[in-house]
């Protein structure tokens, strides 16, 4: 009987940690002092717009970063850089570090979505940065696939932050974005 229940809760156990992949901790950030960084990696704009509304409203420092060698500007030569990096998992050199990453409790992580996923860049700056025990807010900008994948690549790459509900921006429709940010209490 004890070996059967305790096989009853292995497989509960198991089951709980799999249900567990992918979810994030709500819109509830702490209480007091908030020093709010938005980081974002843009190509084309869209993304550095959203950033942008964000940093103003929530009256938070703005960090931006690139690849060190810049994506082609031919979009087909572009995605076949991208899709490359992503299928070799190669981590590209950026181009800026954050100075004082320690400063900061909560931090927008704005990034587009580029074949379902986020671009390396954007794990370059995760694996570079401690975000241990920061509240990271994605904000994906995108076309129609909404996070894709990049959810569990922050798990992945983040440390041991809080990943909170995040943003979805579609097609770079910037419209009701400050409302949204009320719901995170700012």
């Amino acid at each position: 009987m004890i070996k059967k229940l305790l096989l009853f809760l292995t497989a509960v156990a198991v089951i709980l940690s799999f249900c567990s992949c992918g979810q994030t901790m709500g819109k509830s950030l702490p209480t007091g002092k908030r020093d709010v960084l938005v980081v974002y990696f843009s190509r084309t704009g869209n993304t550095a717009d959203t950033a942008k509304i964000i940093a103003d409203y929530t009256q938070a420092d703005i960090f931006t970063f690139s690849r060190q060698e810049p994506y082609p500007e031919n979009l087909e030569e572009c995605v076949a850089e991208a899709s490359r990096e992503m299928q070799n998992n190669i981590i590209p050199e950026i181009t800026d570090q954050v100075k004082n990453i320690e400063k900061y409790n909560v931090i927008f992580l704005c990034y587009p979505i580029w074949l379902n996923s986020m671009p390396m860049p954007v794990i370059t700056f995760m694996t570079e940065n401690n975000l241990s025990d920061k509240y990271i807010i994605p904000v994906a900008t995108h076309s129609g696939s909404g996070f894709g994948d990049s959810i569990q690549k922050i798990q992945k790459y983040a440390g041991n932050a809080k990943i909170m509900d995040g943003l979805s921006i579609l097609n770079g429709n910037n419209q009701g974005l400050e409302d949204k940010l009320k719901e995170y209490r700012f």
